[in-house]
């Protein structure tokens, strides 16, 4: 019986170790076990915090792209405007042009019917008389630089305008008078 008794006293002595090192490994495991808890409480911070910042950045991608919109519109207002401004300008310098011409036509003619009159021995049938230009051509168009062996008929047919359209742009009297290396605006019809 003292067999038994030791025995049985070894198994508990053995028995209160082996539970004693699962009890430590229990400690452990519920201490791991409230650190990861702790981190996975932390992450969903981070990822809320992140998923903020992230609707205060859409919201101000909105937001610059509305104020972009507004801006190229604004933008194509303007152009207009300008468009509009520019074709209002060149017509009122063509009217007063060809008034200035017309005025300075008259007064020509008036010197030149006082200088017949007065007697003078050099009579001429005609006054000087200075051309007058149209201001009747497409204001659209691009500049273009004379080249040896350049008339206005090529160039016309070149770039698909006439020799009246850029004869009046460019008030040119004499069409056999063109320069190399002159720069010209050739006026160009619609739809090119």
């Amino acid at each position: 019986m003292k067999k038994v008794s030791v025995y049985i006293i070894s198994s508990l002595i053995f028995g209160a170790s082996f539970l004693n090192a699962q009890n430590a490994q229990i400690a452990n495991l519920a201490q791991d076990v409230a650190s990861l808890q702790q981190e996975l409480g932390q992450l969903r911070s981070d990822i809320e915090e992140t998923n903020r910042q992230n609707l205060q950045y859409r919201q101000q991608i909105a937001d610059l792209k509305a104020s972009n919109d507004a801006l190229n519109a604004r933008v194509q207002e303007l152009r207009g405007q300008m468009s509009s401004q520019r074709s209002e300008i060149l017509a009122i310098v063509d009217k007063k042009n060809d008034d200035l011409v017309k005025d300075v036509n008259a007064s020509l003619t008036k010197m030149g019917k006082v200088v017949s009159s007065s007697g003078s021995t050099t009579r001429s049938s005609d006054p000087a008389v200075v051309p007058t230009f149209s201001s009747d051509f497409p204001k659209e168009g691009i500049e273009y630089t004379v080249e040896a062996g350049d008339t206005l008929e090529k160039i016309a047919r070149k770039f698909n305008s006439t020799v009246a359209y850029i004869q009046n742009a460019n008030k040119i009297s004499d069409p056999k008078s063109l320069k190399i290396g002159q720069k010209l605006f050739i006026p160009q019809r619609s739809g090119n």
